[in-house]
């Protein structure tokens, strides 16, 4: 028997693309995953600053990450599936939108660069964060899991008032 890949990865609509949320979430669902877990907030600097604490050795990087979070509405979902961390990470495209396929997400829902983030001083807009690893899965759960706090049973539309309906799982 070969050992199960079952793993869960961290997904941030981020302030820009908060509007996508809904059809964000449901197509990243499409690709074997299932919506674990998710909340609708606006960020805290504390809690973006630990997030992307990471980066704090690049402080250019890091502090317009932190602006571009710090006080405006986000969605963080926890996925679940075999392999989801690469299955996310494929479907999203890399971290730079132009740099991706017309089918992945980033690259479909913008055609941001670093070029055009650091003239403008600001972070890239590449539409999703998603964890990268096991191990950053962690750290970053780790930091939202208080936000996290029920299962997801069902996943409602949010478009109309912004807000996630969580009940625990049957």
């Amino acid at each position: 028997m070969f050992p199960s890949m079952t793993e869960r990865t961290l997904v941030i609509v981020k302030p820009e693309h908060f509007g996508l949320t809904d059809l964000l979430v449901e197509e990243l669902a499409q690709h074997g995953t299932v919506v674990e877990r998710a909340a609708v907030l606006a960020v805290h600097r504390d809690v973006v600053a630990e997030h992307y604490a990471v980066h704090r050795e690049r402080p250019m990087i890091y502090e317009r990450l932190v602006r571009q979070f710090e006080a405006r509405p986000v969605a963080v979902v926890v996925y679940e599936g075999d392999s989801v961390i690469q299955k996310i990470r494929d479907a999203i495209g890399p971290t730079e939108p132009v740099q991706g396929l017309q089918h992945q997400l980033r690259r479909r829902w913008s055609d941001d660069t670093y070029e055009k983030a650091a003239a403008e001083d600001r972070a890239l807009r590449n539409v999703v964060h998603a964890s990268d690893s096991r191990e950053s899965y962690e750290r970053e759960y780790s930091v939202w899991e208080k936000f996290l706090c029920y299962p997801v049973f069902s996943l409602h539309p949010i478009r109309s008032f912004n807000v996630l309906h969580l009940s625990t799982k049957k």
